[in-house]
């Protein structure tokens, strides 16, 4: 009676385990397929596997394409394709081996998925000191502070110069106070550097047996009606600086003078000061030295660069450094030689100085505004100086920048005046213009370094 119940246990328990297993099957394949739909689609570098992103671009390192990773882990194996809509793909290269190609996607045989090499990363421009163009995403552009600005024409550029200056004498306005005959100085009226002084003021007197001699040839020749002689003494006196007030007073007076009165040649004021009371002096001694400040010098230095800007006559302007107040000179003279220490080229101004509120030895700023004509102008920050070329990055569209090399002139203020390579309107890059610059060289090199394997392995 035991052996039916057995014999039927035994053919019921395949179908058991069979349903059970089914049943098991369809739970895990659901879970999976839920799992597959929740998770959201991610991009990996194939150079740079840390590097991910849940939606398509290029890897901010190397500027490859990103490419869809599969659930399990693995790139999926029309990844590129899917990527690479927007690229011309030139061929098909292993991630690990450049010199492993292939005209269609496929497997390299470390078994990686190929990846595309687009025919824009090839077109290296040699003539842009190796950069190439670059595609930057909107909100990197955004996230770099990449600010875009137009190249514009003006009517006007203009360049301003500024140089600290040097208050100076007016060295043409310089006077040298000299006896002209050996006496002995016996009174001086104007005893102090600094003390103002007018045209005809006594300076100082002097006793002269010289002076003395030639007033009694002159006294003598008029009592006797010698008028020849008369003039040849009265010429004498003026030789030695002698005034025609004085020559009148001692023919007034009929006697000769001990001390003769002698007078300031102009309007200034004492700069050196010699002259002491009792001093005996001779022809070649300096007495006085004055200086007319009603118009002053401003030495100003500029590099050698600047030199071709700069003309005699051109008109120039500084700030008063106590009242700030402006005042228009000229540059008079521009010197012929370079410091050799500074390299600098000094130029001379010439400036007014009615209320003498400019004192020599006092500094100012001096500004020149240069007219360069009508010009295309390119703004500063927006150049790249790479020691060979001049770079500017030209923004094409769809969030591409194009190297440019410039032919550059001079600078202005608002940037630098272009010959050659930009066009009036077009948009350049002039901020965070650094990270464009080294995206653009990295990618070169990359696409050197890709097309430098040519005679490498070919795949399928």
């Amino acid at each position: 009676m035991k052996r039916p119940w057995f014999l039927f246990v035994l053919l019921l328990f395949p179908f058991g385990f069979v349903a059970g297993c089914s049943e098991a099957s369809r739970s895990s394949s659901g879970d999976a397929a839920s799992s597959q739909e929740a998770a959201p689609q991610l991009y990996q570098c194939p150079m740079h596997p840390d590097v991910t992103s849940h939606e398509p671009g290029d890897c901010p390192i190397c500027g490859m394409r990103l490419v869809p990773v599969e659930q399990g882990g693995e790139p999926h194996e029309h990844a590129a394709e899917q990527g690479n809509a927007d690229c011309e793909v030139a061929y098909w290269v292993a991630p690990m081996d450049p010199n492993y190609r292939s005209d269609k996607p496929g497997k390299s045989p470390m078994g990686m998925d190929l990846v595309p090499v687009c025919k824009s990363d090839l077109a290296v421009g040699g003539d842009v000191d190796n950069r190439v163009t670059v595609k930057i995403p909107p909100q990197r552009v955004q996230q770099l502070g990449i600010r875009l600005s137009p190249v514009a024409f003006t009517e006007a550029a203009i360049r301003t110069l500024r140089t600290p200056g040097t208050v100076t004498v007016d060295e043409e306005k310089v006077r040298h106070v000299h006896t002209r005959v050996a006496g002995w100085i016996e009174r001086v009226h104007v005893q102090a550097v600094g003390d103002a002084v007018r045209k005809g003021q006594v300076l100082y007197e002097l006793y002269s047996p010289d002076l003395v001699a030639t007033q009694e040839e002159l006294l003598a020749a008029v009592n006797a009606g010698n008028s020849g002689a008369a003039e040849a003494a009265r010429r004498r006196l003026r030789y030695w600086n002698v005034s025609d007030i004085d020559i009148r007073r001692i023919e007034q007076r009929g006697k000769a003078s001990r001390r003769i009165t002698f007078r300031s040649p102009i309007d200034g004021y004492v700069h050196a000061l010699k002259a002491i009371d009792g001093m005996y002096v001779e022809a070649r001694t300096q007495l006085y030295t004055l200086v007319d400040l009603s118009t002053v010098w401003v030495r100003g230095h500029f590099y050698e660069t600047e030199l071709p800007l700069l003309s005699m006559g051109q008109q120039a302007r500084i700030q008063l450094p106590t009242t700030g107040d402006p005042r228009i000179g000229a540059i008079r003279w521009l010197y012929p030689q370079v410091d050799a220490r500074t390299r600098f080229v000094d130029a001379r101004f010439e400036f007014d100085n009615p209320d003498l509120r400019l004192r020599p030895g006092m500094y100012v700023d001096v500004q020149l505004e240069i007219d360069l004509g009508p010009a295309l102008v390119v703004p500063k920050d927006a150049v790249m100086r790479t020691g060979r070329q001049n770079i500017a990055f030209v923004h094409i569209g769809n969030g591409r920048f194009e190297p440019r090399a410039l032919e550059l002139g001079p600078e202005t203020d608002d940037g630098y005046v272009v010959y050659d390579g930009l066009d009036e309107g077009e948009q350049v890059a002039d901020q965070a213009t650094f990270f464009i610059d080294s995206e653009s060289a990295l990618k070169a090199a990359l696409a050197k370094f890709r097309s430098g394997g040519a005679g490498g392995h070919s795949g399928h």
